[in-house]
């Protein structure tokens, strides 16, 4: 099992659904959750469960971490960004997101940044992401 993390807009679904087609014997595509808004045509629970920051924080808090040291052993792979500045870029010229989203998104990125840096070993892997 590989659980694909970092903030929206970094290549998570296209990676997963890439190693879906590419390694079909071995991966599979699970739903995941979300704190965005569904996109045009994304329905809830098709392509993501869509939820508030609120229950996310709520989920975490509840064990959501706890899958780490489950019988499924995942790997966990950040992907992130490595410029701030071109990542904000591209969230804007996508005209999806308000500013105020953008700002969280890109201030997901520190948050991401910290957690691998205070939790040593916790990704198996991280990915720099070159948006």
């Amino acid at each position: 099992m590989l659980v694909l993390t970092g903030p929206q807009a970094c290549g998570k679904r296209e990676l997963a659904h890439k190693l879906c087609r590419e390694f079909s014997d071995f991966f599979a595509y699970g739903v995941c959750h979300t704190t965005r808004g569904p996109y045009f045509g994304e329905e809830d629970g098709s392509d993501y469960h869509f939820v508030t920051e609120e229950d996310f924080q709520n989920m975490i808090h509840m064990g959501v971490f706890s899958l780490k040291n489950s019988h499924f052993e995942p790997r966990y792979i950040l992907m992130i960004p490595t410029d701030k500045e071109q990542y904000s870029m591209r969230l804007r010229t996508r005209a999806l997101y308000t500013r105020t989203q953008i700002d969280t998104a890109v201030a997901r990125v520190d948050t991401y940044a910290l957690i691998n840096r205070e939790r040593p070993g916790f990704f198996d892997h991280v990915i720099p992401c070159g948006t």
